[in-house]
């Protein structure tokens, strides 16, 4: 009785080793995957930082865009492959509210030129 009691113990050890084994194996695959999935994209140049040429914006809007800008660049940095269309677009349209139209007009071309079947960035360039 004591003999099955021990190798049904060590059956149950060996399982829970192996499992444990094979759990570590996948999560170091999984981002062993995901750092070499990360493509660092070529964006424009200044486009991660935030200009205000419009002198004439409230100090709540500007906390307003200036949150959005953080997240939206986070959003980009934090995407597998570098880039995030909502992000870029986000950029954009930021960067156009703050009076940076070159660097709205940056991030809109470079939308373009990433995704160029879409119709929105065209659409908010012209």
């Amino acid at each position: 009785m004591k003999n099955k009691q021990s190798i049904i113990t060590l059956g149950i050890l060996l399982l829970v080793v192996v499992g444990a084994a094979w759990f570590v194996i996948q999560e170091r695959q999984t981002n062993t995957m995901q750092e070499e999935a990360f493509v660092q994209q070529e964006y424009p140049e200044n486009f991660f930082e935030l200009t205000i040429y419009d002198e004439d914006i409230s100090e709540q809007k500007l906390a307003l865009w200036t949150d959005r800008f953080e997240k939206a660049k986070t959003a980009i940095l934090g995407s597998p492959d570098g880039f995030h269309f909502q992000g870029v677009l986000e950029i954009g349209n930021i960067k156009k509210f703050v009076g940076d139209y070159e660097g709205a007009e940056d991030a809109l071309i470079f939308l373009g030129e990433m995704r160029p079947q879409n119709s929105v960035s065209f659409g908010n360039l012209g």
